[in-house]
């Protein structure tokens, strides 16, 4: 059975949502190309904008990942829309307090300029500063998206990223 996530969804019209995740403790968090990030903790009854810190404009599509091990704990990734840098990544952050503030991460260079249509972000459901993004290339940080490692040997235009239960 399904149930309506509740009446305040037109902060979603016209919004474009890219991205859609469910932290441990239920939040639900939702990123919009318009205007960023919005959080919901009662089911989808009521959202917020959780935007404080985070980039207002030249994003496109926009990624988040939740820790499955800290439901404090989440990543969100902006693809860039300048000219210069279209479909590239703009600008990584993380939460360790469920939005209520931002530490700015590091794009991994070569990351690709295909984000509008590859562009991925995961977290270890083990490790919650052990976190993947992927566009045309695929990436890893062992520091919560301080330092990344490019994964070679690996296809490009990442659209999903996935753990295999008990092997991390």
């Amino acid at each position: 059975t399904w149930s309506p996530l509740g009446d305040n969804l037109a902060v979603f019209v016209n919004n474009n949502v890219t991205d859609f995740e469910i932290a441990a403790n239920g939040d639900f968090y939702a990123a919009t190309r318009s205007d960023g990030v919005y959080i919901s903790t009662n089911a989808g009854a009521n959202w917020a904008p959780i935007n404080t810190g985070l980039p207002t404009s030249n994003f496109g599509r926009v990624e988040l990942a939740v820790a499955p091990s800290n439901s404090g704990v989440a990543y969100v990734a902006f693809a860039d829309t300048t000219s210069a840098n279209r479909g590239a990544c703009l600008s990584v952050f993380t939460t360790n307090n469920s939005g209520a503030s931002w530490t700015p991460a590091t794009c991994p260079g070569s990351f690709g300029s295909q984000a509008w249509y590859d562009f991925i972000l995961q977290v270890d459901p083990a490790d919650a500063t052990r976190v993947l993004i992927g566009g045309v290339r695929l990436f890893i940080s062992e520091d919560s998206g301080q330092m990344w490692t490019q994964i070679g040997g690996i296809h490009a235009d990442h659209h999903q990223i996935l753990f295999q239960p008990g092997d991390n």
